[in-house]
């Protein structure tokens, strides 16, 4: 992340009443539970190997 994106994700966090750390919490949180969604979907698409 370049010092301009964090510093508009700090004026970010500060309009909504949170701190940089909470946002990044958060944020990380919800991108974590995106992927194992996606992986999961994903997961359910592969066909089954020939045994």
């Amino acid at each position: 992340m370049t010092q301009e994106e964090k510093e508009l994700l700090e004026k970010f966090a500060e309009a909504i009443g949170w701190s940089f750390s909470e946002l990044e919490f958060y944020l990380t949180k919800a991108i974590a539970e995106k992927m194992k969604k996606e992986e999961r979907h994903t997961e359910f698409l592969q066909p089954s190997p020939i045994n």
